[in-house]
C-alpha cells in the first residue's frame, strides 16, 4: 500500500514524451520567425502600452497608467532595453 504523500515513479517511454511535446504544435512560417526575432518598433511599443486598461500595478508597483503618461520620456530607454534583450 502507498502511504499518503509518498512519491511513486511513473515509467513513460521517450516516444510518448516526444508525442506529447509535439501534439498540436505547428512550425511557424519562416516569415513569422523573422518578424518575431526582431526588437519591437516604437509603434508596437505605443500600441502595447495603450492596449491595456486601468489594471492594478504588477509586482513592481508600477501601473500601466505610469507608462501611458510618461511614454514620450521613456520610449527611447524602453526600446534600448528591448533591443538589448533581442541581441
Amino acid at each position: 500500500m502507498i502511504a499518503c504523500g509518498e512519491k511513486v515513479p511513473i515509467h513513460v517511454d521517450d516516444g510518448c514524451i516526444r508525442s506529447m511535446a509535439t501534439a498540436g504544435h505547428q512550425r511557424l512560417p519562416e516569415a513569422w520567425k523573422i518578424i518575431l526575432d526582431r526588437p519591437p518598433t516604437t509603434d508596437e511599443l505605443y500600441r502595447a502600452i495603450h492596449k491595456g486598461g486601468r489594471k492594478a500595478p504588477g509586482r513592481d508597483g508600477i501601473s500601466n497608467e505610469f507608462f501611458k503618461t510618461n511614454l514620450e520620456g521613456l520610449k527611447e530607454e524602453m526600446l534600448e532595453i528591448f533591443t538589448q534583450m533581442f541581441d
